[in-house]
């Protein structure tokens, strides 16, 4: 929202292009990133916070979708506007499986690797 209405200061012309549900992206970064310093940079948080923000991408996604629902037509822009959002939700998500790794206890790695469960 800070971002549009210094743009409609700037260039009152180019406010009128900013679609309104497009600013909720500007949320996503800023979740990650207070993830990651709350969890002060070790696995387990790390894990949580890139989870959470793969669910807020996801959210933001889908109140997009549902708030321009009745003039949205799945044109090729709409389509590749999806799926790039679903590709940042696939990547967050494989990006904290990646953490899970680090800080899970020794005891099940080793039983993992001989294939005792």
């Amino acid at each position: 929202m800070i971002t549009s209405r210094r743009l409609d200061q700037l260039c009152p012309s180019a406010a009128d292009d900013i679609n309104p549900a497009a600013v909720m992206y500007f949320v996503v970064p800023p979740v990650c990133l207070i993830g990651a310093v709350i969890a002060r940079f070790r696995p387990a948080g790390m894990a949580r916070a890139l989870f959470v923000t793969a669910l807020a991408e996801a959210f933001v996604l889908a109140m997009v979708l549902l708030r321009n629902l009745p003039t949205t037509a799945w044109t090729a822009a709409v389509a590749r506007g999806f799926g790039l959002n679903a590709f940042l939700v696939v990547l967050f998500v494989v990006s904290a499986l990646l953490f899970l790794p680090a800080f899970l206890p020794a005891s099940l790695k080793d039983g993992a690797a001989s294939g005792a469960v």
